[in-house]
Formats: C-alpha cells, sequence, structure tokens
C-alpha cells in the first residue's frame, strides 16, 4: 500500500471533538484471520487445526508540501498500518466410549507477521491534531496473536475397566512485528503540532502478537463392577501448552523539523519494539471413579499446560536533527523503548478419585 502526494491540502472535522477517529491519511495493509478448526466426536476424536492468519504488506505514506488538519479525538495526521492476521482457534473435541476414550484439541493456527510501516511529512508540510490520543505521525507494524488451542472432554462408563485420555490442543505462535522505516527515511521535515492529551508528534512501533492459549481438557472415567470382580478406572489429563509470543522488529525514527505538543502526557518522539507475550498453558482435571468391585483400583494423572515464552524486542534507533518542544505534564521530548513480551501462566492441575465397594 502506497500513498504519495505533493502540495495536498487535507482537513478532518472543522472543530474541536469533531469528526473523532478520522485521520487525515489512513494507509493500512491488514492478514486475513485464519478459520477456525473443526470440532470432532467419537470415543477417538482429534479436533482440527486452526488456520495460519496470513501476513499484513508494506505500507507507505509521504506528503509533501502538504498541509493536514484533524480536530477529532483518535484522529492523527498520517497513519500507516501494518497488520498480521490472527490464527484460527484449534476445533474442540469430545468423546465418550464404553470402555476407552481418547480425545485431542486441535491446535490453534499461527499469527501472521507484519511487514513495513513508513510514514513521513516532507518539505514544508504541515500537520496539526486538535483531539485526544491524535498523534501527527504513526506508524506501526503489528503481528496477529497466535489462535487458542481446541478444549477436550473425554469420558467412559464400563465394567471392570476403564479408561479416558485427554489432551488440549496446543495454542498457535504468535506473528512478529515487521520493521518501521526499514529504509532510514525522514519522518518529519516540515512542522508537526498536536494538542491534545497523550497526542504524540512522532509514534513509531513494532509489536508481535501475543501467543495462543493452550486448550483445557477434562478427563472422565467411571467402572462400574460387581461381585467379586475387581474394578479398575484410569484418567490422564493434559492441558495445552501456550505458544511463545512474536518479536518486535526494528524501529528508525527521523526528525529534522519541527515538532511541538502541548497536552499532558504528550511525547514528542516515541519509538518502541514490544515482544508481544507467551500464551497461558491449558487447564486440566481428570476424575476417576470405581465402585462395587471385590477389589476396586482408582488413578488419575494430570497435567496443567506449559506457558509460553514472550517475544523479543527489537532495536530502536531515534534521531533528531531538528527542534522538539513539549510543554504538556509527563511529555518527554523523546521515548525510545525496547521491551521484551511476559512469558505466560502455566495452567493448574485437579484431580479426583473415588470408590464404592
Amino acid at each position: 500500500v502506497t500513498v504519495t502526494g505533493t502540495g495536498a491540502d487535507i482537513q478532518s472535522g472543522f472543530t474541536a471533538g469533531d469528526s473523532d477517529t478520522a485521520p487525515g491519511v489512513l494507509a493500512q495493509s491488514i492478514g486475513g484471520s485464519g478459520g477456525i478448526g473443526p470440532s470432532s466426536n467419537g470415543w477417538f476424536a482429534v479436533g482440527g487445526a486452526g488456520g495460519d492468519g496470513s501476513n499484513g504488506a508494506a505500507v507507505s505514506v509521504a506528503l509533501s508540501n502538504s498541509r493536514v488538519v484533524t480536530f477529532g479525538n483518535s484522529s492523527s495526521g498520517l497513519v500507516a498500518q501494518s497488520v498480521g492476521g490472527g490464527g484460527g482457534t484449534g476445533g474442540d473435541a469430545t468423546g465418550g466410549g464404553a470402555v476407552v476414550s481418547m480425545v485431542i484439541g486441535g491446535t490453534g493456527g499461527n499469527g501472521g507477521a507484519g511487514s513495513d510501516a513508513y510514514a513521513a511529512n516532507l518539505d514544508n508540510g504541515t500537520i496539526t491534531t486538535a483531539g485526544v490520543h491524535a498523534s501527527g505521525v504513526a506508524m506501526q507494524s503489528i503481528g496477529g496473536g497466535g489462535g487458542a488451542g481446541g478444549s477436550a472432554y473425554g469420558q467412559s462408563y464400563s465394567a471392570f475397566y476403564g479408561a479416558s485420555i485427554s489432551v488440549g490442543g496446543t495454542g498457535g505462535l504468535g506473528g512478529d512485528g515487521g520493521t518501521v522505516n526499514a529504509a532510514r527515511g525522514e519522518n518529519n521535515a516540515g512542522s508537526i503540532v498536536t494538542t491534545g492529551a497523550e497526542s504524540f508528534g512522532i509514534r513509531g512501533q513494532s509489536i508481535g502478537g501475543g501467543g495462543g492459549a493452550g486448550g483445557a481438557s477434562t478427563a472422565k472415567s467411571q467402572v462400574e463392577s460387581g461381585g467379586d470382580l475387581p474394578g479398575l478406572s484410569l484418567t490422564l489429563s493434559t492441558g495445552g501448552s501456550g505458544r511463545s509470543g512474536g518479536s518486535g522488529d526494528t524501529v528508525y525514527l527521523q526528525n529534522s523539523g519541527l515538532v511541538a505538543t502541548s497536552g499532558n502526557g504528550a511525547i514528542g518522539i516515541v519509538g518502541q519494539s514490544i515482544g508481544g507475550g507467551g500464551g497461558t498453558g491449558g487447564d486440566a482435571s481428570g476424575a476417576s471413579t470405581a465402585n462395587g468391585g471385590g477389589f476396586n483400583f482408582q488413578a488419575e494423572v494430570t497435567h496443567g499446560g506449559k506457558g509460553g515464552g514472550g517475544g523479543d524486542g527489537g532495536d530502536v534507533t531515534a534521531v533528531n536533527n531538528g527542534l522538539v518542544i513539549t510543554t504538556g505534564e509527563s511529555a518527554d521530548g523523546m521515548l525510545v523503548q525496547s521491551i521484551g513480551g511476559g512469558g505466560g501462566s502455566g495452567g493448574s492441575g485437579d484431580s479426583k478419585a473415588s470408590t464404592n465397594v
């Protein structure tokens, strides 16, 4: 997606607070989401895998000697976004058997990756925004979130012997954020003026998608024996593993013009590369019952799913060869950050055994 222009005159709204969520120029490439995996039923059942999200394409917006004015909240001047599609959820698996039941939840699809995002106010161009959360120039490359694993629910009911095994589906990987301004070009050679709270002058972010959560798992086995015959009941339940979050990529920002902000929290130049958080492990529960036999034995094993690792933050560079002025409270001149994502929590495990002679 490429948007260019020279001598453009763009205005969104007419008075302060008018035309919210109406950027002067909005250029986006958004990948499609993966499809949901089909569910499955039977004594042996496996849920279908979710589809992978598709990648966002590169996005570029560059205006020269132009005028851009916005009045509404969340109405930035120039916006370039490349967003990967989210992974599809894995299909659920449900089963019941007379003696044995084995069910496995489907795997979640992986999130798509973002591509390069670039936006620039060149030559003697001017950008003015009046609303809150209305940056002058905003660039984002965001990976899609991984799909959640499908859940698994299995049960068996029989005489003398029964076993039930359930495994939750694994989540999908979070997509990586793409580069911001990979060519290391100019982002502002004119003037950018914002007056609203948290309305940054120039904002560039590469953000990894969150890892998909593991699917929950439940296994139940009930055995009703009789007389002197033994009763044996076994269950195994394992929660699905969460997957890793995507990583942030390289961010490069450059200003040689004027950036002036007056709102509280309105930072002049913000550059961030942020890794996505890991997915949470799926919970697991099991229940085993053996009744009526001369000798009854029941056992259950439950494992909560493992949490996924956080994604890495990438390199961030911000170059100011111009003038940055901020007059609001808690409004830094420049904020440059590389932040790794947090790991996902592990799933819980719960088991219960009971018998009646």
